[in-house]
């Protein structure tokens, strides 16, 4: 769904000229990029750690440019654990960790690794944009919308109406993409359609 439909059709929601859907997709996609566990928006980096800047017996490696957050990072044919960078500094086990601090991956092995990670959603602009998220989920994209711009109201009333349609739709995107991914050949579907 083109983002013009997707402003106009969630104005027409809540009867208000005033609204800026700017300031509301923006905030809903930072909650995408925390919560979003699908296929369409990951991708796989190829990590090549290299000694971090004065702290001996640790590498780091920076994030891809579009990343949002680690889903998972192998070390050949180990998984890693995220971990509080905190504890990773100091535990006595780090090497079955990984943490992040910034925009860097830190581990204790130099070896390579490949991440699998949720990429940030696309901010739309232009009326006629598009981002795959709106397009697969326009469930999800239009009541994340209204759900952020609600609170930007403070329109308690409607916060509640909008916010459990769009944890619903949310919970749904997710589960079709656990199908999806334990399913081989299934391919992406989109999951609802403009309401």
């Amino acid at each position: 769904m083109k983002w013009g439909q997707l402003k106009s059709q969630a104005a027409s929601y809540v009867h208000r000229k005033d609204i800026d859907w700017d300031a509301a997709q923006v905030l809903l996609a930072a909650d995408l990029d925390a919560r979003l566990n699908t296929v369409i928006n990951e991708g796989v980096a190829n990590l090549t750690l290299s000694t971090s800047a004065g702290i001996p017996g640790f590498y780091s490696c920076p994030v891809p440019p579009n990343y949002a957050r680690a889903k998972s990072i192998m070390r050949n044919t180990d998984e890693l654990n995220s971990s509080p960078e905190k504890a990773f500094f100091t535990r006595p086990d780090r090497d079955r960790f990984f943490t992040q601090v910034g925009l860097e991956i830190y581990m204790s092995k130099s070896a390579p690794c490949i991440m699998l990670y949720a990429k940030r959603v696309q901010l739309m602009t232009g009326d006629n944009d598009e981002n795959v998220e709106a397009s697969y989920y326009p469930n999800v994209y239009l009541y994340g919308l209204l759900t952020h711009a609600t609170k930007l109201m403070a329109d308690f009333e409607l916060i509640g109406v909008d916010e459990g349609t769009y944890e619903n739709w949310l919970e749904r995107a997710n589960a079709a993409s656990d199908e999806m991914r334990y399913t081989a050949g299934f391919s992406p579907v989109i999951v609802g359609g403009a309401a």
